[in-house]
């Protein structure tokens, strides 16, 4: 190894060393603040809503639909979405009406529900 190549690595090192501080300081601070005031703790990061309430949100003529991904199976639809996508055309759609370019993003889909359409 280099002179170089060992001051990168000796700053890389340090870096990291001082991340790890600031990840522990800042953990220590979000654990303080959701145990002194969690009013806001649960204001700046509410976390996920129950099922319930989403539903409870939605108005008679909308669905809700939730899909369990992988980062990796994200990564892949992206990737095959991407190219067919232009620009243009997405806003002109989105002016017109409902997005066409999400079933095919998503895939195929099924409405179910009392009262729902497709």
């Amino acid at each position: 190894m280099s002179g170089s190549d060992g001051q990168t690595a000796l700053r890389v090192d340090n870096f990291r060393r001082r991340l790890a501080t600031v990840d522990q300081r800042l953990a220590a601070v979000n654990g303080r603040l959701a145990k002194e005031f969690p009013g806001y703790a649960n204001l700046s990061n509410p976390g996920p809503l129950a099922l319930s309430r989403v539903q409870a949100l939605l108005g008679p003529d909308e669905v809700w639909r939730s899909i369990a991904i992988t980062e990796a199976e994200l990564s892949k639809r992206v990737a095959r979405f991407r190219p067919g996508l232009d620009l243009n055309e997405f806003q002109k759609s989105l002016a017109s009406g409902p997005c066409k370019c999400i079933p095919a993003f998503w895939g195929p889909f099924e409405i179910v529900g009392e009262g729902a359409t497709q």
